[in-house]
């Protein structure tokens, strides 16, 4: 009996800890839990704060833009406005114009309590290089198998009347009227997700192009200045090749058919030369494109060749893409403009042209259309060349011999970059493939000089300063 009573008072004084230890560690799961709320609490109002700061910041910067928009030269009679946010804070914007024709804004806002926040971006004036497509006059028609921009690179289109659509258009769609079906009618929630992914908007404003003819002019003083104007050639135009950082510029004195003197023993008999062979004299070569760089010609123009450097090539006629125009290297940050006030044609019908093409630049036609040339003359005629026949006895050629030519499809083309035109010409008719995708760089790099649109503008790189 006592031992059993000794038991019992020693299991006693063994509680008595056990019950002090678990009030301990009850205490400190309240107190760490009382902690992660007040914690979570902090962390709740800082971020709140945050969004604040961001949203009153982002109020000055939509009201500036939108005034930006409205006056391109906003930004040098009122360098600076402020507001206020009710309720949450006040911003103040410091503009500044840039040579480049953007605009830097810095943005300060700072809330009730007294917290603040800084931010700087870049506006840019919207451009005719922001759209993968852009339509001045008629409805844009696109075919089932194009594409337009990708899910990493989508692209815009536009078009100042409507868009008929059975193709894919990864970016935004604009319309004057309305973004359709193929047969005209009014996409389902299913059609828009299948082939309008990007979103459409219609109603958009219509994109002027006979203003383009400011910038005209513009160009070719610019480029008069730098010792890039080239005038009337007095032949046939001019043949600009681009390698690097520098051009080479010859005048085309005969071509592209072979209506030419032969002398030698043929390679290829009776077509040799091959069609779309450029007799040239030489005006300079190796010429450095200069910062800025813009060429501009007062005669027909054949582009070619890979580029370094930012270049923006114009003429005041037609332009003939003859062979492919791609960067030297395609990760460095260089663009290129070419701009046409008549028309950009792909002459498919050159045996010189390679099967496939690939064309990287900001391409922009005024009056005319940017697509392929069968060689058919204005009243639609086949393309006719002529040739002399070749005396393998005399080794002579002798008299000529009129041919009709009738040119086959080249394998693909690659546009990479933008093309706006406003009258639309298809490339089916010369490219069994076509490829439409946006060139990156264009968003933040421009061709020197490059169009833009009048009310447009958007904002980029944003970032704390």
């Amino acid at each position: 009996m006592g031992r059993f009573g000794q038991m019992t008072r020693d299991d006693s004084g063994i509680a008595l800890p056990i019950v002090i230890m678990a009030s301990v560690v009850l205490f400190l799961l309240a107190a760490t839990v009382v902690t992660y709320a007040s914690l979570r609490t902090t962390s709740s109002a800082a971020s709140a704060g945050s969004s604040d700061l961001m949203n009153v910041a982002d109020a000055g910067i939509n009201e500036y833009v939108y005034q930006l928009s409205q006056d391109p030269l906003y930004a040098v009679s009122h360098p600076t406005m402020s507001g206020t946010v009710p309720g949450i804070g006040t911003w103040v914007i410091t503009a500044t114009a840039n040579s480049d024709g953007t605009w830097t804004l810095r943005a300060v806002s700072t809330l009730l309590n007294g917290k603040t926040k800084r931010l700087i971006c870049t506006v840019f004036p919207q451009s005719f290089a922001d759209y993968v497509v852009l339509v001045g006059s008629g409805d844009y028609s696109i075919g089932a198998d194009a594409t337009f921009g990708d899910t990493t690179h989508p692209g815009k289109v536009r078009s100042n009347a409507n868009i008929r659509n059975a193709g894919v258009i990864y970016g935004l769609a604009e319309a004057h009227l309305n973004c359709l079906t193929d047969s005209g009618g009014t996409p389902n929630a299913s059609f828009l997700a299948a082939h309008y992914p990007g979103g459409v908007s219609n109603g958009v404003a219509v994109v002027d192009f006979s203003l383009l003819s400011t910038n005209w002019n513009e160009l070719k003083s610019y480029a008069t200045g730098a010792g890039t104007y080239y005038g009337a050639s007095g032949v046939k135009g001019y043949k600009i090749t681009m390698t690097g950082n520098t051009v080479t510029i010859d005048k085309v004195t005969a071509g592209p058919n072979t209506n030419i003197p032969r002398t030698g023993t043929p390679v290829v008999s009776p077509a040799d030369p091959p069609l779309g062979t450029l007799t040239t004299t030489n005006v300079v070569t190796g010429k450095a494109i200069p910062a800025k760089g813009v060429f501009f010609f007062d005669d027909t123009v054949w582009v070619a060749g890979n580029y370094s450097s930012n270049i923006t090539i114009m003429t005041s006629g037609t332009m003939y893409c003859a062979d492919d125009v791609v960067p030297t290297d395609p990760n460095v940050n260089v663009t290129c403009g070419l701009l046409a006030k008549t028309q950009m044609l792909f002459p498919y019908w050159y045996t010189t042209m390679p099967s496939q093409q690939t064309v990287q630049a900001a391409t922009l036609c005024q009056s005319g259309g940017i697509g392929p040339d069968s060689g058919d003359d204005v009243a639609g005629n086949p393309l006719t060349f002529y040739k002399q026949t070749y005396n393998s006895t005399s080794k002579t050629w002798s008299g000529w011999t009129s041919t009709s030519y009738t040119p086959a499809l080249k394998s693909q083309i690659t546009i990479k970059g933008a093309r706006a035109m406003n009258s639309m010409i298809g490339f089916s008719s010369g490219y069994n493939t076509r490829l439409f995708t946006m060139d990156p760089h264009l968003a933040n790099n421009p061709p020197p000089k490059y169009p833009t649109i009048p009310g447009g503008v958007r904002v980029t790189t944003w970032q704390e300063y």
